[in-house]
């Protein structure tokens, strides 16, 4: 044997063990009935290839399975945010998720949506059988009454993603008039006023918020912003130390609160975190570590981040990413106010 095919025959071919890999893993054991070992399997599956919507819908469906409705549904409104109609089956994964939550009156309209995208698909069959639940129940009205919020809540989320805070504050001034300790809807009209320039007002809804609910996060989240965007460096200081000490435990508090650090310069701190699992801000969240690795030195990691958002459609990381590549340093920063949207998608619970 020559020299040469010696040191072929020591060759080691690396083995990667990509998004696929984990994907079949975790199908095997849920086929096995194993459902804590495929959620881990399909989480890694999610992480590695965040792009793929089947993994996420998969995932989902292991998490209803272990009764984690909330964060399955989740997944997939995050599948339904990035693919538009090209999963409508989500829609109906959604209602038999909010059905076991005892949400009929948004079970309801999930199930219309995914019969009206796809009315002889695979679930049509199931679809219809649940509908009947719905006929005829007369806890149905005041369930809609009472639900009507969410819905109100949801489309003024919209509007603020879409940068028209104009059209969010009716319905979130009327959501409040009707729900007053709705923590979550008084701190989003704090924030669509400050988009708007009513920073008065703003200001005064978040301290109220505090007065009645004592270290509400998302009332300090946004103190801490509205601070640092109007120049006030002493208090954005402070806020900013008060929230680094912050460790919560809800992965969508978790998601604002290293977006809102980032955003304030906590860069060093946002890498200390482990990546928060919040299916509707996963973009925004890669685009946010992303910048934090660019700052704390770490190019490669950054540049891994934000292709991974491009992946997902985020058109902020794509430039950020040109950027980079450009060495425009001054230009690589993290902001929740550059579509005037930046509002949390969280709910208090």
């Amino acid at each position: 044997m020559s020299d040469e095919s010696k040191e072929d025959s020591r060759t080691i071919v690396p083995f990667y063990q990509n998004g696929d890999y984990f994907f079949h893993r975790g199908l095997q054991a849920f086929h096995k009935k194993h459902l804590n070992r495929a959620a881990k399997l399909l989480e890694r599956a999610v992480k590695l290839t965040a792009s793929e919507p089947i993994f996420k819908i998969q995932l989902a469906a292991v998490l209803s399975e272990l009764g984690e409705y909330g964060r399955s549904n989740e997944l997939l409104q995050s599948v339904l945010a990035s693919s538009g109609s090209q999963q409508p089956v989500c829609h109906f994964f959604i209602a038999n998720n909010e059905v076991y939550m005892g949400h009929f009156y948004q079970a309801e309209k999930h199930v219309r949506l995914y019969l009206e995208k796809e009315p002889n698909g695979q679930f049509a069959e199931e679809a219809h059988e649940l509908l009947e639940l719905f006929e005829d129940d007369p806890f149905m009205e005041e369930e809609a009454s009472s639900e009507q919020f969410l819905d109100d809540h949801e489309q003024a989320w919209l509007f603020l993603r879409k940068g028209q805070a104009e059209l969010a504050v009716p319905l979130l001034e009327s959501i409040v008039s009707k729900h007053p300790r709705l923590w979550a809807a008084q701190n989003h009209l704090a924030e669509a006023l400050f988009c708007i320039g009513e920073t008065e007002r703003a200001f005064a809804i978040c301290q109220e918020v505090l007065d009645k609910d004592s270290g509400n996060l998302l009332a300090l989240c946004n103190l801490a912003l509205f601070y640092f965007e109007m120049g006030y460096t002493k208090e954005a200081k402070w806020y900013r130390e008060r929230l680094a000490s912050v460790y919560p435990l809800d992965s969508g508090h978790a998601a604002r609160l290293v977006q809102v650090l980032c955003a304030l310069g906590n860069y060093k701190e946002v890498l200390s975190r482990p990546f928060p699992i919040d299916a509707d801000e996963e973009a925004a969240l890669l685009r946010c570590y992303g910048v934090a690795s660019y700052h704390e030195h770490n190019e490669k990691a950054a540049l891994e981040h934000l292709k991974k958002a491009v992946d997902l459609g985020d058109g902020a990381s794509k430039q950020l990413m040109e950027a980079v590549a450009n060495k425009q340093s001054d230009d690589i920063s993290f902001t929740l106010f550059a579509e005037r949207g930046f509002l949390s998608r969280t709910l208090d619970s």
